[in-house]
């Protein structure tokens, strides 16, 4: 029986950890910028923007698609849970570019409408969503 119950639990804590995260593809295909004092441009339309969370399966990397070419973050601290002073509830990355090294925050909205922020080094950022 003792055996029994060792296998039984060595089963489950190998699955447990051997588990990858799901991986999660979003598509965007309207943007906005904002300038270092917040100021913003209206919605305008953009190619295609694919992110990619948990690239791989690996929780630390968040791949980028855009016509510019691919875009490759690795969080550096983990991902931070918040709300808007309107309720709206989001998920802030802290990134940095696997080839230069560039940092960035990406905030995730868990709001279709507002989409991701991407927010620059300078203060400024840009927002992509979905028309409705």
């Amino acid at each position: 029986m003792k055996k029994i119950l060792l296998v039984v639990l060595m089963f489950i804590t190998f699955t447990t950890f051997s588990q990858e995260s799901k991986q999660i593809m979003e598509s965007y295909t309207i943007a906005k910028y904002y300038d270092s004092d917040a100021n913003s441009t209206d919605w305008n339309e953009v190619d295609e923007i694919r992110i990619f969370f948990n690239y791989s399966g690996d929780e630390n990397i968040i791949k980028i698609y855009m016509a510019g070419g691919v875009r490759i973050f690795e969080n550096i601290s983990s991902p931070k849970r918040g709300e808007t002073s309107n309720g709206k509830k989001y998920k802030l990355y802290d990134l940095s570019n696997t080839i230069d090294g560039t940092k960035i925050k990406l905030c995730y909205y868990d709001s279709k409408e507002l989409g991701v922020m991407i927010i620059f080094e300078n203060n400024t950022a840009l927002q992509l969503s979905n028309p409705e």
